[in-house]
Formats: structure tokens, sequence, C-alpha cells
């Protein structure tokens, strides 16, 4: 499951690196539509990349706490997958007008237009920090209670 988690992360993250590569064509740059696209796709890889990570951390505390180790990577990929596109929807119907309008290709060229990109990538960041970290305490504890429960029944 963890692998599938990192192979689908990677995609994602290799995709937007290409895309950004690709973005610094100037004809791409000077065209409004092909800007628009490279945007919408720039926007759609990042967040699907955090999106990844969120899970990633999120199953690894499943593990850590529950003991949960396989068999849910089919309930993260449509989330993963999925939610980027009701951000870019939002983005679109809040900023149309300027999205695209972005000389480096990414989202907008107002301040604005490119929150809506971070709104979404905040609150992922928050649930896999937090998650990560609780994975990172629980750990020691988990072997520490694990030994001191094998000393007692062996005696």
């Amino acid at each position: 499951m963890f692998h599938l988690l990192r192979l689908n992360t990677a995609f994602a993250l290799l995709f937007s690196t290409i895309l950004i590569w690709l973005s610094e064509i100037d004809s791409i740059r000077s065209d409004l539509k092909m800007n628009t696209l490279f945007a919408m796709m720039q926007q759609y890889w990042f967040l699907t990349a955090t999106l990844f990570l969120m899970c990633e951390s999120t199953a690894t505390f499943r593990a850590v706490t529950a003991g949960i180790i396989g068999g849910k990577t089919w309930g993260y990929l449509p989330c993963a997958y999925g939610l980027p596109f009701v951000n870019l929807g939002i983005t679109i119907y809040l900023y149309g007008d300027d999205y695209g309008t972005d000389p480096r290709t990414f989202i907008g060229w107002n301040n604005e237009t490119k929150m809506v990109f971070f709104y979404g990538i905040l609150p992922t960041a928050g649930v896999r920090e937090k998650s990560m970290l609780v994975a990172l305490i629980l750990v020691p504890r988990l072997q520490n209670a694990a030994s001191i429960i094998v000393i007692f029944s062996s005696q």
C-alpha cells in the first residue's frame, strides 16, 4: 500500500515538474489558452501530490495506531485524484477572468487568485504534519509497551 501511494506521489511530482519545464516555452506563455491550460494542469498535479503525501501520512498513522497496513489503497486514490478538481473548480469559478494571466504560467496574476490554491494545500499540510507527529511520538511508546508485556508474560 505504501509503495503504491509513493509511486503515485512521485508520478504527480514528476508530471508537475515536467509542466513547469514546458511552461518556460515562450509560445505557451504568450497564448492565453495554452497558459490557462498549463496553469490548470500545474494546479491539479501539485494539489494531487500534496494530497498523496497526506494520504501516506494518514496511512502511516493508521498503521502505527491500529495496525492497518494494507488494503486501503483504493480508498486513498479517489480522494487524492478527485479533490484537486474541487479546488480547481472553485478557483475558476471565483477568479475565471484572472486565471491564466500570469506570465510565468501559474494560476493567475493577482495574489487573490493564487490564494485559493494555497487554501487547498494548507489544510492537507496541517493534517499531514499532525498525523506524522503523533505517529512519531507513538512508535517508541508502542515498542516500550510491547517489551514490558513480553517481560511480564515470561515470568
